[in-house]
């Protein structure tokens, strides 16, 4: 996924996680973990977008979710992969779940 944090405070966002609703476990699943260190850590007064690589997962609910104290002033988010359609048997796309 990417991200990109705004001006106030990258250094500081560093407590959260990315997350992915697993339907079967009615859970989520954390994807990355900050590790309470900020990826614009060492950067300047304007971070740059980061890339960070998951293991693969599959879900269409996906969160950032703080775990400490502070704000998060998203600047840039994408989340991208593989898209794959819901198909039931005999090839007939089946309803979306809802």
């Amino acid at each position: 996924f990417r991200f990109g944090h705004g001006h106030c405070g990258a250094r500081n966002f560093r407590d959260w996680v990315f997350e992915a609703y697993d339907a079967d476990r009615l859970e989520w699943h954390t994807l990355y973990d900050s590790n309470g260190m900020s990826p614009w850590a060492d950067r300047g007064p304007r971070p740059e977008t980061k890339y960070f690589d998951v293991d693969a997962f599959t879900s269409t609910r996906f969160r950032i979710r703080m775990t400490g104290w502070g704000c998060m002033h998203l600047r840039a988010f994408e989340v991208f992969g593989t898209v794959l359609s819901v198909v039931s048997c005999g090839g007939v796309p089946a309803p979306w779940p809802g």
